[in-house]
């Protein structure tokens, strides 16, 4: 009896194994999940023969060699309204159709995890927990001061992309009394009165907010954006966290930055993700890191799996 053969990639938080209703199909399957980021030959041996393949997310990119590495390939079913790192030209040429499995609210989710680390760092959480790495209430064993956290009244929080996202942040600064200015490539002072908050220049926002929270779409006009120029604008001290795309910045002028204890980052995007175990970020005491978690929330994925299941009925009909 023939199987068609499903392979899905990149179950990194093994969700998807038990939470992929499979019983409706029967013995017409055979449904494989890789949990870890396969790369190279392990790639492609796991695809040789898959016949659908299910993208999560950007974790995987499909391109040329991918689809040479697949000849059985018929459907790709990706998560999310849309896949950036999909050579959609490639994959019509190869005649594979595709489809999207939505989930639920990942802006809301993405709102939650800023607003995360913008706490964790501005409170520098890791000072204030007690626990077995810090017995001691409020002391310390050097003697030193402890650490007196500031509040968010009254600061500046710089909005880098005022899309959906940035809206919702924008409301919870204002909640917390901060000053909300916003720059992107095509505000205007209107569309920010909208959502009650001042437009200004990206060289204002950067040079006088004291914290910065990047929502910008990645496209060719926004590739590192943030340059060495544009970096050396910021506060000393200044909290910038990326939920958007890792390429707004470029890594090495933020690393120069960070090395010289200039700035404070908090970042939930990589360019290479999973991050290498020997990255320099993690050897930097200034450096707060997420594992991209700012999509990753049940409900969302609770969709997700409800969506793959329609989309393979779809095609296996």
């Amino acid at each position: 009896m023939h199987k068609t053969k499903i392979v899905m990639l990149d179950d990194w938080e093994n969700f998807f194994t038990s939470n992929i209703d499979c019983s409706t199909f029967g013995d017409t399957i055979d449904f494989r999940v890789y949990q870890q980021t396969l790369l190279g030959d392990k790639l492609y041996d796991a695809i040789a023969d898959a016949e659908v393949i299910i993208l999560l997310r950007e974790r995987t990119a499909v391109n040329q060699h991918f689809i040479d590495h697949a000849p059985h390939l018929k459907h790709i079913i990706c998560t999310g309204n849309q896949v950036r790192n999909l050579d959609a030209e490639v994959v019509e040429k190869a005649g594979i159709s595709v489809s999207f499995a939505k989930g639920g609210d990942s802006k809301s989710s993405t709102c939650e995890l800023a607003w995360t680390l913008i706490l964790a760092s501005f409170k520098q959480l890791d000072k204030l927990r007690v626990g077995q790495h810090q017995p001691l209430w409020r002391q310390h064993a050097d003697k030193q001061p402890a650490f007196i956290p500031p509040t968010l009244r009254g600061k500046q929080l710089g909005i880098i992309g005022l899309g959906s996202i940035g809206q919702k942040v924008a409301t919870v600064a204002k909640a917390f009394g901060m000053n909300v200015v916003c720059w992107s490539p095509n505000m205007t002072p209107e569309r920010a009165a909208e959502h009650e908050v001042e437009a200004t220049s990206l060289e204002n926002l950067l040079s006088s907010s004291d914290v910065i929270s990047i929502h910008l779409v990645l496209g060719e006009t926004t590739r590192h954006i943030l340059n060495a120029q544009n970096l050396s604008l910021l506060k000393r001290n200044a909290i910038l966290v990326n939920t958007s795309r890792a390429e707004i910045i470029n890594t090495e002028a933020l690393l120069t930055a960070l090395k010289e204890e200039l700035i404070f980052y908090a970042s939930d995007v990589f360019e290479t993700e999973p991050l290498p175990s020997d990255h320099p970020f993690y050897s930097l005491d200034n450096v707060l890191m997420s594992a991209h978690f700012g999509f990753v929330a049940q409900e969302v994925y609770q969709l997700f799996a409800e969506n793959i299941t329609k989309e393979l009925k779809a095609y296996l009909s």
